[in-house]
């Protein structure tokens, strides 16, 4: 039984999904009239195939899953990459693959919490994610004594996991 019509002060129970018959329709949440700030009309879950796009060739992978929530602009992405062997670069680390590219606005630069489990330096404390605007990547960066600069494949080495949670809005 589909839900057509809801009446009087409020709902008891609902035996079925709410499905709307066109898209682009949502529910306003917590206030009494529509107001466009409180309209929730997009969700969506899914995977994403996170990839080294810098700092490595010719790689090997023995990890790579991604899992993501959109609600509205908003974006939670989890990832695990991983490498089996690779040659190591003198460029930045990306991890690519990203479901959506991130919001255009150059006053937002999102970070992410991280772990990185490798021999090498720098220490997994002192790397730093970051997720610059219009882009769906992660470009990885090293906290060190004298200040942040770019943290490269041959800095990481290559028997490495980098498990990542990253929040970033999206125009999509």
């Amino acid at each position: 039984m589909a839900l057509t019509k809801v009446q009087g002060l409020g709902l008891g129970s609902l035996d079925d999904n709410i499905t709307f018959s066109t898209a682009g329709k949502g529910v306003h949440l917590g206030v009494t009239s529509a107001t466009a700030s409180n309209l929730i009309d997009d969700y969506e879950e899914g995977t994403f195939t996170p990839t080294f796009s810098g700092g490595y060739s010719s790689i090997s992978y023995n990890t790579q899953v991604g899992f993501y929530t959109k609600i509205g602009n908003t974006v939670r992405a989890y990832f695990q990459i991983g490498l089996n062997s690779a040659t190591a670069g003198g460029t930045i680390v990306i991890v690519s693959g990203l479901p959506f590219t991130s919001l255009n606005n150059n006053d937002v630069y999102v970070t992410a919490s991280h772990y990185v489990a490798s021999g090498a330096n720098p220490n997994s404390d002192a790397v730093k994610p970051l997720v610059f605007p219009n882009t769906n990547a992660v470009y990885m960066y090293y906290q060190g004594t004298t200040g942040v600069s770019q943290l490269v494949g041959t800095n990481l080495g290559t028997s490495l996991i980098i498990l990542a949670t990253v929040i970033y809005e999206t125009a999509s």
